[in-house]
């Protein structure tokens, strides 16, 4: 079924209404579609749009304004059933009284992308959800969290996501199990990223000054990678390569000194020697390779160890047969977030 509005609008008649959404799509429906319509809720005890069990269901360019329950709410047939397919894309859910603006439940495979959720309790909450994207949505003034993975959340990706205004930007619960942010834009926070549950990944969230604390960790061993604002943590796989942009002196590893090789060697056979001793001499460091000269030949493979972080200015030549780095067994190894450099 299909329902495209094209600007229709529906609202509550009043803020005593017994029904408990504007629109509701029958339990266990497949293969529904609903577009360009507009929901105002009137703050009755309503949801803008409801489901429950559903799958294959696309909601888009939808908006939903003052319901007293959540904006838009879409339960899956379970966390671990594949093709549900449950989409949300360029919505404006906003003013909602309770919940969230936008709460998907008990779905896999759930794309959330490109809407505006605003002035309500939370954003975006992703209650018991598995392998989904929720990418490119602004999450701007909402009163508790922009944007929240609860339940038994798992492996999904956040990303890109623009987050200003809330008091916590991003949450992580506690039964959540590796999930990847990445390239999140947190303009103002009082906390950036709380962050619970199980081995997740966090991967050059941007983080300006407006926000009070970058990172709260409840839980240890995730994996946190940032080239663009350092911040300090404890008891998590953190790392803040320095780049051709960020060329920084702050602490890379968090729990070790760094030891910094800037040579203007003409050969990757030279370097190497060069970058052998230093680890020799200080192997529990942090070691920052930084190579001058304009040019390089790669006569040999540099191969790297552990703990390393390589700049080049100039650009490397390659010999015949030759591969530029290597690096095995080894973690914490920044050569791919460079720019301004060449391998050729």
């Amino acid at each position: 079924m299909c329902l495209t509005g094209n600007g229709t609008r529906i609202e509550a008649a009043g803020a005593n209404v017994t029904a408990t959404s504007l629109l509701s799509i029958a339990p266990g429906s497949s293969l529904v579609s609903i577009s360009i319509v507009v929901l105002n809720g009137k703050l009755a005890q309503v949801r803008g749009i409801e489901a429950v069990g559903v799958s294959r269901v696309n909601i888009d360019n939808t908006v939903v304004r003052n319901t007293g329950a959540a904006g838009i709410f879409l339960q899956g047939p379970g966390i671990d059933v594949f093709d549900s397919q449950i989409t949300v894309a360029k919505c404006d859910v906003s003013d909602s009284l309770s919940i969230a603006g936008i709460h998907l439940k008990n779905a896999a495979q759930a794309i959330c992308i490109e809407n505006i959720c605003a002035r309500n309790p939370t954003g975006i909450l992703l209650e018991g959800v598995s392998r989904s994207t929720i990418a490119n949505n602004e999450c701007l003034e909402n009163s508790s969290t922009g944007l929240s993975l609860s339940g038994n959340s798992t492996v999904s990706n956040v990303f890109n996501n623009l987050l200003s205004g809330n008091p916590v930007a991003i949450s992580l619960g506690v039964s959540t199990v590796r999930n990847t942010l990445a390239s999140n834009e947190i303009r103002s926070a009082n906390t950036g990223i709380a962050l619970s549950g199980t081995v997740h990944t966090l991967y050059d969230n941007i983080f300006p000054t407006a926000v009070t604390t970058p990172v709260q960790t409840a839980s240890s061993n995730h994996h946190i990678i940032t080239t663009s604002t350092g911040f300090t943590t404890s008891g998590q796989n953190y790392f803040y390569p320095p780049t051709v942009p960020n060329d920084h002196s702050s602490t890379i590893i968090a729990g070790k000194a760094n030891t910094n090789v800037t040579t203007a060697a003409t050969t990757f056979s030279q370097i190497q020697s060069e970058y052998n001793a230093a680890r020799a001499a200080n192997p529990a460091n942090t070691t920052v390779l930084r190579l001058t000269a304009p040019v390089i030949s790669g006569d040999a493979t540099l191969t790297l160890s552990s703990n390393t972080s390589v700049l080049i200015s100039g650009r490397v030549h390659l010999a015949p047969g030759v591969t530029g780095f290597a690096s095995t067994n080894a973690t914490f190894v920044g050569t791919g977030t460079l720019s301004a450099w060449g391998i050729d």
